[in-house]
């Protein structure tokens, strides 16, 4: 069976309870339990961030009643391991012509959806890229 890991957008949507972003293959696993979903830790910390910084709600509830929330989807939390932190180290930020990609959160779920061999579920247009030249399995939204 395979393991997907959802980048944080997909989280948000599941979380807010907006799952129009989400397609409905996608979202009727999740909810009928077909599949391995996985997050990283390191979205919760992104969404965290991102309304500190905008002093907005984007999802309500704490990080526990996030997880507890989850759970009850069988969606399993990953932490940021030492593998995880050592393949986004050597990774590195790449900058080339054709794509230049800074964002450590990003880059955090990359490293963790390579280290587990698991597919990545995004709609980042920057994420074609890593599968293209650094093997990231990815399952690309619009």
């Amino acid at each position: 069976m395979d393991r997907y890991l959802l980048d944080t957008h997909v989280l948000v949507g599941l979380l807010s309870g907006n799952r129009d972003k989400i397609p409905d293959t996608v979202r009727e696993d999740i909810e009928c339990f077909r599949g391995s979903y996985f997050v990283s830790v390191a979205s919760f910390v992104e969404i965290v961030e991102k309304q500190n910084k905008k002093k907005t709600i984007i999802v309500s509830g704490t990080t526990e009643e996030w997880r507890l929330l989850l759970s009850q989807w069988n969606i399993g939390v990953l932490d940021v391991t030492y593998e995880v932190v050592n393949r986004f180290e050597t990774e590195g930020i790449p900058e080339s012509q054709l794509m230049q990609h800074k964002d450590p959160f990003d880059r955090l779920i990359i490293a963790t959806a390579l280290v587990h061999k698991m597919t990545l579920i995004s709609a980042d247009r920057k994420f074609p890229w890593w599968q293209r030249y650094r093997k990231l399995k990815l399952l690309y939204i619009e």
